[in-house]
């Protein structure tokens, strides 16, 4: 350090001189003293122009100082003028994060929003702006901002149509806010589009999913039981059917209960005559 100091006197411009400083004071581990030292190069490198290594000195002080907002967004600032886009983007991203971990949501959403729309700007990969759209629309549930989640996942399926989350959110989103028949008109979609693509398992994944959330939507159940026929697994499709018929005799839907009781006595269960039975005492 000394020696430093001596050739700082002879040298009082020379830049690298005062990284190697900064180096020793974090080798020292006085981290805030290195700090002012790497800011003060980046200011100077920015000053002259060398935006390139004005923003390798503030990468270098975001990974000693990563909460430190006021620098990270300088560093996206000279990002950005430079041309490191992708870079740009995912120091909003980073950016969120942190002010995520503060439970400052405002701030979160807003920077994801910048990401965004640099994304949107500069036409970059449909799976950067997904991803940055999830993050958004997981902030908007957390805040029972129903229907502003709802516009951010019918905005993804767009771009990536058979994205699971979406297509599940956009779903569970309408049934929340009492869209039942725009809820199912999208469950229908959804399960037409995997299963044009041969994805069974991720119909059923998507169907239980939402059939433990929301039990008593016969049209899940009604969905869910097919899905099960088509793989096979007649046991699980009876189960399904049972609860169905129970659920749709509850709501007064005696038509639709005796279709779902006739389609398990199609299956020719064990216990074929309960059914039977049944079957009869609900058409008498």
């Amino acid at each position: 350090m000394e020696k430093a100091f001596y050739a700082l006197e002879l040298a009082p411009q020379y830049l690298p001189l005062h990284i190697s400083i900064g180096d020793l004071l974090l080798k020292k581990d006085q981290v805030p003293n290195a700090i002012k030292k790497y800011l003060m190069v980046a200011d100077t490198y920015g000053v002259q122009g060398k935006t390139e290594r004005a923003i390798s000195m503030l990468n270098k002080v975001v990974e000693l100082s990563p909460m430190d907002i006021d620098v990270r967004q300088r560093l996206i600032n000279l990002l950005v003028e430079y041309g490191h886009i992708d870079k740009a983007i995912e120091e909003h991203i980073s950016l969120a994060e942190v002010f995520y971990s503060l439970a400052e949501l405002d701030n979160a959403r807003e920077s994801y929003a910048k990401a965004s729309r640099l994304v949107e700007k500069y036409h970059k990969e449909a799976d950067w702006q997904a991803r940055i759209l999830h993050r958004l629309a997981d902030i908007d549930i957390q805040r029972l901002e129903w229907e502003s989640a709802l516009e951010i996942f019918e905005q993804i399926y767009t771009i990536l149509p058979g994205d699971e989350k979406a297509c599940l959110n956009i779903i569970s989103l309408r049934y929340r806010l009492g869209k039942d028949g725009q809820a199912e008109d999208e469950l229908q979609r959804c399960v037409a589009y995997w299963e044009n693509k041969s994805e069974h398992a991720k119909v059923i994944d998507v169907l239980e999913q939402l059939r433990e959330e929301m039990p008593r939507k016969p049209a899940l159940r009604r969905h869910l039981a097919m899905a099960y026929e088509n793989q096979g697994r007649i046991e699980e499709a009876i189960a399904e059917l049972d609860t169905l018929g129970e659920l749709l005799l509850d709501s007064g839907q005696k038509t639709l209960a005796i279709e779902a009781i006739s389609k398990i006595i199609d299956f020719r269960p064990p216990n074929l005559e309960q059914y039977q039975q049944l079957l009869d005492q609900m058409r008498g």
